[in-house]
C-alpha cells in the first residue's frame, strides 16, 4: 500500500512538472506561434429593395359623337347599335380601370411585403451582430485574463 502510494505521488509530480514546462515552453515562444486577431468581421449588409413601379397605362376614354353615325352601305345606322357600341366601350373602360386600380393594390401589397421581409433579415441580421459582438468581447476578457496569468507586462511578472 505505501509503495502504490509513493508510485502513485511521483507520477502525479513527473505528470506536474512535465505540463509544467510545456507551459513554460509555450510561454516562451507565444508571440511566434498563436497570430494575434485581426479585428471582427463586418458584417452583412441588406441592400434596400428599390420600391416596384407602377406600370398602369394611361386609358383611351369613351369620346362622345356629337354628329351622327357614319353609314356604310345603303342601310341606315341603327341606334341601338350605336347605344350598344358605347355601352360596351363605358363597360370596358370601367373594366380597364378596375384592373389598374386591382394592379396598384397588389403593387403597394408586394412593396409592403418586401419592407416587412427586409425589416426582419435586418432584425436577424441586428441579433447576429449582438451575439458576435457578446462573443467577441468575452473573448478578449478571457484573453487578458489569460495574458495576466501567462505573463505580459502585470505585476506576477515584475515580481520575479
Amino acid at each position: 500500500m505505501y509503495v502504490w502510494s509513493k508510485t502513485l505521488a511521483v507520477a502525479l509530480v513527473v505528470a506536474l512538472w512535465g505540463y509544467g514546462a510545456t507551459a513554460l515552453q509555450a510561454k516562451d515562444h507565444k508571440d511566434q506561434s498563436c497570430p494575434k486577431p485581426q479585428g471582427i468581421c463586418p458584417a452583412p449588409v441588406l441592400q434596400r429593395p428599390a420600391p416596384i413601379e407602377s406600370t398602369c397605362c394611361a386609358m383611351p376614354s369613351v369620346r362622345t359623337h356629337c354628329e351622327a353615325p357614319v353609314q356604310t352601305g345603303c342601310c341606315p345606322v341603327d341606334p341601338k347599335e350605336v347605344s350598344r357600341a358605347q355601352k360596351e366601350a363605358l363597360h370596358a373602360q370601367h373594366e380597364a380601370a378596375e384592373a389598374c386600380q386591382r394592379q396598384q393594390r397588389a403593387i403597394a401589397k408586394a412593396q409592403h411585403e418586401l419592407d416587412e421581409k427586409y425589416a426582419k433579415e435586418q432584425r436577424r441580421i441586428d441579433r447576429a451582430n449582438a451575439k458576435l459582438n457578446d462573443r467577441a468581447s468575452d473573448l478578449q476578457e478571457a484573453n487578458a485574463k489569460y495574458e495576466s496569468f501567462y505573463g505580459g507586462s502585470t505585476g506576477a511578472t515584475a515580481e520575479k
